[in-house]
């Protein structure tokens, strides 16, 4: 098996900006990488092309 990445983009709406977002190590950074590949990760199942990409994986977010 082959690994393939993939990277995209993507903006996020409704959630006020906190200065800690930027800091990887913070728990506020922790707290909405957690809540943003979940809902990315929902998104991709329920996604029509999901089928398509049977071994695929919301990986992690950088």
């Amino acid at each position: 098996n082959r690994t393939y990445y993939y990277q995209g983009s993507f903006k996020v709406l409704n959630i006020p900006y906190n200065k800690n977002y930027e800091k990887e190590t913070s728990p506020e950074n922790n707290y909405i990488s957690k809540i943003l590949e979940t809902k990315m990760v929902d998104a991709f199942q329920s996604s029509n092309i999901y089928r398509q990409y049977i071994n695929s994986q919301v990986i992690t977010l950088v």
